[in-house]
């Protein structure tokens, strides 16, 4: 993720004709973060007058930028700013979805927040379970998925 500071910058006195150049014609102040387990990214910056976030493309989703103004962000006192950024998937993206019984007792997880990975621990297969992935988007069709062996259920 990378947030776009567009602060205007020098001074009006070192230009040639004692004007200070329009902030269209400054570069922005980058500041990157990298998203944690869960998609989220953190960062701290001065904010400009117009800030701008940006999500580089990947082999599964389109890059995407969102505008945001000083106005929108909230001073320290009031915590942090939180910004939601949808990603849209491209076509080929994969998915997959695995179902599996659930232990009778939970892997324990104090060292990672709470948060188990799964893939790492030992899991019974329901293939007979049914998958269907529903959009968010209201009217959008359902996909239903199929099992493909071990557990997992891909996009028919």
């Amino acid at each position: 993720v990378t947030v776009l500071c567009c602060h205007a910058f020098g001074f009006a006195r070192d230009s040639a004709d004692g004007a200070a150049p329009h902030v269209k014609h400054c570069q922005p102040m980058t500041i990157r973060a990298v998203t944690d387990h869960a998609g989220r990214a953190k960062t701290c910056f001065l904010p400009a007058d117009v800030n701008k976030v940006q999500v580089a493309e990947t082999d599964r989703f389109r890059g995407t930028e969102v505008t945001l103004p000083k106005a929108d962000l909230f001073s320290l006192d009031k915590g942090p700013t939180v910004v939601k950024i949808t990603l849209t998937p491209k076509a080929l993206a994969a998915m997959s979805v695995h179902v599996f019984v659930l232990p009778k007792k939970l892997p324990a997880a104090e060292e990672t927040d709470g948060i188990i990975d799964w893939a790492s621990e030992e899991r019974e297969a329901l293939p007979s379970a049914t998958v269907e992935v529903k959009p968010l988007d209201s009217g959008a069709a359902s996909q239903r998925l199929c099992h493909a062996g071990a557990g997992a259920f891909t996009p028919e």
